[in-house]
């Protein structure tokens, strides 16, 4: 089993929390749930990917690194 650790900075986290509709999270929270943020410090147990393009990006990078994980 591998995770998938998605990367964003905290500017970018802000600007789609900001964007959303609806949704229950409080951008006041969001220092907090980066503070308590644990990043992985194995790629044996993790995939981290940065989420600075597109959701298709984001998934071929995914799926990229976890192919390459089986080689």
């Amino acid at each position: 089993m591998k995770f998938v650790f998605l990367r964003a900075g905290r500017d970018r986290v802000k600007q789609q929390l900001k964007n959303r509709r609806g949704h229950y999270f409080d951008p006041k929270l969001l220092d907090a749930q980066f503070a308590d943020l644990e990043q992985p410090t194995s790629t044996q147990d993790a995939v981290t990917v940065d989420v600075t393009g597109g959701p298709r990006d984001v998934v071929n990078d995914i799926e990229s690194s976890l192919r390459a994980g089986l080689r």
